[in-house]
């Protein structure tokens, strides 16, 4: 019963002896293809994967300037993030020594025969002093970078110990960021200028002079002097003066022909370019008083025509 059992075991493994193997192939990933996995890896920020991939790539390309300018980026990059991490570590823990030092001193005083309460005083003491340096170094080295941060650093190192180095730093940060909130407000000031000549513009096209002007008034206040709202409030001056020296004339003519309403009409035209064009008012008014009287005369002859029928 053994023998034929022995047998068949023989046969098989001797034909899976014989079976190829078949083992799959890696194709190796081109330079291209190895960039770019390490930039994705950059952005999750797991440099250290990401460099090593770029290292095995250089190694079996040496000579690639590209793969060594990519390596040369990401190092760079990596050290720049651990910098600021390890700043906004040191800026966590000086802010936590800084809430929690009065509390040691008071436990101190309470506890003076306790020598280990003693002893993290005295090392808190020390890395509170010691981390001056770190934090104007910080402070430096990041104020053009990240001013936030360097400002903070440059305030908690005052706080330990003034230093007039310290003093210069943050004064010029505070000087920089003036300048920059200056000049985010000369753009602001240049882009709301720009929009209001367009606005004037539109409005002078439309023949809509008022408002034109009235938004050129707006430049003016922002920027007096600013000469291509100057230039464009003479031309729409010179156009609408022209302009309604034409209507209050036609006005006038209908006007003296009897024609009231119509005047009326023409000059109610120019107070719509100009809701405050007193020679037009005046006309309106006028013209409306004598529409008023011809109105009173004609209810007045009614009934003395109406008797004399009678």
């Amino acid at each position: 019963m053994k023998a034929p059992l022995i047998l068949l075991c023989t046969l098989l493994l001797s034909g899976c002896a014989l079976w190829p193997i078949q083992q799959e192939i890696v194709q190796p990933s081109s330079e291209a293809d190895l960039i770019q996995q390490a930039d994705r890896l950059r952005k999750q920020k797991l440099y250290a994967q990401a460099e090593q991939l770029l290292f095995q790539a250089r190694t079996n390309n040496p000579d690639s300037i590209k793969l060594q300018k990519s390596l040369q980026r990401m190092m760079a990059e990596r050290q720049r993030y651990r910098q600021q991490i390890e700043d906004q570590l040191l800026i966590a823990r000086v802010i936590f020594i800084q809430q929690q030092r009065p509390l040691m001193v008071q436990l101190a005083k309470s506890e003076s025969d306790d020598r280990m309460i003693s002893t993290r005083l005295n090392h808190m003491n020390s890395e509170w002093l010691e981390s001056r340096q770190r934090l104007s170094s910080c402070g430096e080295r990041r104020r053009k970078s990240d001013p936030n941060t360097a400002e903070k650093c440059l305030q908690l190192a005052l706080a330990i110990d003034p230093q007039k180095s310290d003093r210069k730093y943050l004064a010029q940060i505070e000087a920089e960021r003036a300048d920059a909130a200056n000049l985010h407000l000369e753009e602001e000031g240049a882009r709301k200028i720009r929009e209001l000549l367009e606005q004037a513009k539109k409005r002078q096209q439309s023949g809509e002079f008022y408002h034109a002007l009235s938004l050129l008034k707006q430049i003016l206040e922002l920027s007096p002097g600013q000469p291509n709202a100057i230039l464009l409030e003479e031309q729409i001056k010179k156009e609408f003066t022209e302009l309604a020296t034409e209507r209050l004339t036609t006005g006038e003519d209908l006007y003296q022909k009897g024609r009231i309403k119509e005047a009326i009409a023409i000059w109610k035209r120019l107070l719509k370019l100009d809701p405050k064009h007193k020679p037009a008012q005046e006309k309106i008014e006028r013209a409306q008083r004598v529409l008023d009287n011809l109105q009173q005369l004609r209810k007045e002859q009614k009934p003395s025509v109406t008797s004399q029928t009678n």
